[in-house]
């Protein structure tokens, strides 16, 4: 979407209203407050005097930095709040731009809240009925951040029947029927969402979690190897003893920039895994001891 010429015409009435709202609350010296101001759109559609496009615009552009200098902070703080609110609103004033539903679903999963996300990408999926991806996006954050993988299938389904689905859909929504294969259906969803997209907090988020399933799938495959040969009577004492002729072929790189390890517990994983699951233990045991 372009910005038209006369935008700055069009944000006359919106900067009125915004400016009477900043001007009382820098009067407080509170500068958070300003994300309060969060209008509907159907105020915005009244004010934007028909140019709901430009408006649309204007608000978008401010979601984005917004997010751009915040989004590292905490979740449940009230600029995500706002966030939120103003892409509900700006799907109102342009209900058929895409980005509002993609990336907006994307930059709100990224801050945690996975039920706003889900709602803003189902509103695309029913307002866009002839985008696959989007739909798609809906299972996925059923099953990767909802925990319902009834509701996963149910839209990978309906995306796979979509004309221009990937082929790969209709095997993704197989693997949820036979309730296997799921988390690669995830990784490869994550690869996808990471090929489309530039900005590079979005990214950081969406690398760190794929890299999070690239390890449990190894965990999972170098477990069965493990289980294998402990079976036919190897002795394992290092995760090099799984990789040989009639087991692994090779110890993949960790994915989580570490290096596999034998942990105590029989479960090859990565060091920056065992660390942080140790790290846990710790506490948990400091904890009980504090209650006794």
């Amino acid at each position: 979407m372009k910005l038209a010429p006369w935008i700055l015409a069009a944000g006359i009435p919106l900067a009125h209203i915004g400016q009477k709202v900043a001007d009382g609350e820098r009067a407080n010296g509170e500068v958070e407050t300003e994300l309060l101001f969060a209008p509907s759109g159907e105020v915005l559609r009244v004010a934007s005097l028909g140019y709901e496009d430009a408006v649309a615009s204007l608000l978008w552009l401010r979601v984005v930095l917004t997010f751009g200098e915040r989004w590292a902070e905490a979740p449940n703080q009230s600029w995500q709040e706002w966030m939120g609110k103003v892409i509900l609103a700006i799907t109102e004033l342009d209900p058929g731009w895409r980005t509002l539903y993609t990336y907006g679903g994307l930059m709100l999963k990224v801050t945690e809240n996975y039920e706003l996300s889900t709602e803003i990408l189902t509103m695309g999926a029913d307002r866009l009925p002839d985008d696959h991806f989007l739909p798609f996006s809906v299972g996925m954050n059923y099953f990767l951040y909802l925990d319902d993988v009834e509701q996963a299938y149910e839209w990978i389904s309906r995306a796979s029947e979509k004309d221009g689905a990937p082929s790969w859909y209709q095997g993704a929504a197989r693997a949820f029927v036979a309730q296997r294969a799921q988390r690669g259906v995830a990784i490869r969803f994550l690869q996808e969402e990471l090929a489309s997209t530039t900005d590079e907090e979005l990214r950081e988020s969406l690398e760190r979690h794929l890299s999070k399933l690239q390890h449990e799938q190894w965990v999972e495959e170098l477990g069965k190897v493990h289980a294998r040969l402990t079976a036919e009577g190897a002795v394992i004492r290092r995760p090099e003893d799984l990789v040989g002729p009639g087991a692994a072929p090779f110890l993949p790189q960790d994915p989580l920039g570490g290096e596999w390890v034998l942990d105590v517990d029989g479960v090859v994983r990565s060091s920056v895994a065992a660390e942080s699951e140790w790290d846990h233990a710790r506490r948990y045991e400091r904890g009980l001891l504090e209650a006794l």
